[in-house]
């Protein structure tokens, strides 16, 4: 599956080197004129990916998701992540998983 929403958080809007949260779409569906997707038991995960690039957060969620998913893009070092997993991109390859408290 794809990226079905970009929420887009970061300063500069032409620096493509991001931190990025993928969270299931069906997250927001609480959210008064958000558009409602269908939830299942796989929409658990969140997942953060830090020093990385849009082109790479897309096609991994591509190739990782099997439903919608929103992308939020943050300035390096401003996600406030907290404990949820925490992936780093080794020269456009999405891996090293971490988990951050």
């Amino acid at each position: 599956m794809t990226i079905h929403n970009i929420i887009d958080r970061r300063t500069n809007k032409f620096n493509v080197t991001i931190e990025a949260i993928l969270e299931p779409s069906s997250h927001d569906n609480y959210a008064k004129g958000a558009t409602q997707f269908k939830e299942n038991d796989n929409d658990l995960m969140v997942q953060s990916i830090t020093h990385t690039t849009i082109n790479n957060v897309i096609r991994y969620s591509a190739q990782e998701y099997k439903y919608p998913v929103t992308l939020f893009m943050y300035d390096i070092g401003t996600t406030g992540r907290g404990d949820i997993r925490t992936l780093v991109d080794n020269g456009g390859r999405i891996e090293a998983i971490l988990y951050e408290d």
